[in-house]
């Protein structure tokens, strides 16, 4: 059995974390711009579970979000978790992380 724990942070520094376990689980991490995709996400899939909180829908700063799928042992998916910044995301097995992934904001280079 797998865990996925993931720990976000909000806008105002409060942090919550989030526990998650399955047989198998898959991620997938991309860029987007796209501050209104929670909303355009639950409009395609409403069973869909969102972790975090986007910044207002008028930004365009760019982001790495992620789609996490958790499998049961019979390769039925059993959780569809779509992961926003700023999370860290850790998966274990036994307590041990085996692999992790960062859904952040991209930081600005303030030397152009």
């Amino acid at each position: 059995m797998l865990t996925l724990k993931v720990i976000t942070t909000n806008l105002e520094g409060q942090v919550e974390t989030n526990i998650f376990s399955g047989d198998s689980i898959a991620h997938t991490e991309f860029f987007s711009t796209d501050h209104c995709i929670i909303e355009k996400l639950l409009q395609q899939n409403s069973s869909i579970w969102v972790i975090g909180n986007m910044t207002e829908s008028s930004s365009e700063q760019k982001f790495i979000a992620s789609n996490v799928y958790i499998y049961d042992d019979d390769r039925s998916c059993k959780n569809q978790l779509f992961i926003v910044p700023k999370a860290e995301c850790y998966i274990m097995d036994n307590g041990k992380t085996i692999d992790s992934f960062t859904c952040t904001y991209e930081q600005k280079n303030l030397n152009k």
